[in-house]
């Protein structure tokens, strides 16, 4: 990989960084999976240290809270997605469902009580739900853009 296309992917996760919560505008493919590579990288990190520095309890504490951060740019980053493809944001409610039906499974493991983690079982149809929310996301996520300029701004490929 060249160098200039390093420093390229660099701004793209910058740029989700600092949008964070800048809904109006268009982002590519490639953002979305540099931030997705990105933040799992440093989950893992976050987690591996606190592990190995204080406790096991403060390493899931710390993969959970890093966790849950990690996921608040994904809202405006998965609208901006939906606008390069002339959609409405609206369609980021899909992750917001996702969120509330992962979030306590996230909880129960940070917990230091170990029998919580079993005692939060989702129910069958709730699963069934969030796994058909996860497909629809990520069918979302790598439908093609519309090219050229439309409706939520430019082309992001065309300053490229």
């Amino acid at each position: 990989m060249a160098l200039a296309d390093r420093i390229s992917n660099g701004r793209l996760l910058l740029r989700t960084i600092r949008g964070t919560f800048d809904f109006s505008g268009r982002s590519r493919r490639t953002e979305m999976a540099w931030y997705w590579l990105g933040s799992v990288v440093l989950v893992w990190l976050g987690a591996l240290a606190a592990t190995s520095l204080i406790s096991e309890q403060a390493g899931r504490l710390v993969r959970v809270a890093l966790t849950i951060v990690s996921m608040l740019p994904w809202f405006a980053l998965f609208t901006r997605r939906l606008h390069d493809q002339d959609m409405s944001g609206w369609w980021t409610l899909l992750l917001v469902a996702l969120f509330a039906i992962c979030t306590p499974q996230l909880i129960a493991q940070a917990s230091p009580y170990p029998q919580w983690w079993t005692a939060y079982r989702p129910s069958g149809l709730l699963t069934a739900i969030g796994f058909i929310l996860v497909l629809a996301a990520l069918g979302l996520t790598v439908a093609p853009e519309t090219v050229g300029p439309n409706r939520f701004g430019p082309d992001p490929r065309e300053g490229d």
